[in-house]
């Protein structure tokens, strides 16, 4: 098809206002929608695991031991009646 100054068909000056489709480019959001997406997941399930790792950690270790018992000395008081033979 050929333009229309090769038909023989002159211009009539600008379009009117509002006959044109304005281009607007997608936002960033708008063409990563999904990437945003799974990276806000990806964000949450972190954020979950940082919270619930160090108690996971802290459950499974096993229990410390008691402290150890201070000696205790006994000392042997003599019989003050000696058996008899």
């Amino acid at each position: 098809m050929l333009p229309r100054s090769f038909r023989g068909e002159g211009s009539s000056g600008p379009p009117p206002p509002g006959s044109m489709f304005e281009y607007k480019p997608p936002s960033m959001l708008a063409q990563h929608k999904g990437l945003a997406v799974a990276f806000a997941l990806l964000c949450a399930a972190f954020a979950v695991w940082c919270f619930t790792s160090p108690r996971a950690y802290r459950d499974s270790q096993p229990a410390p031991p008691p402290p150890p018992t201070q000696p205790i000395y006994i000392e042997a008081v003599p019989d003050k009646n000696p058996p008899a033979p």
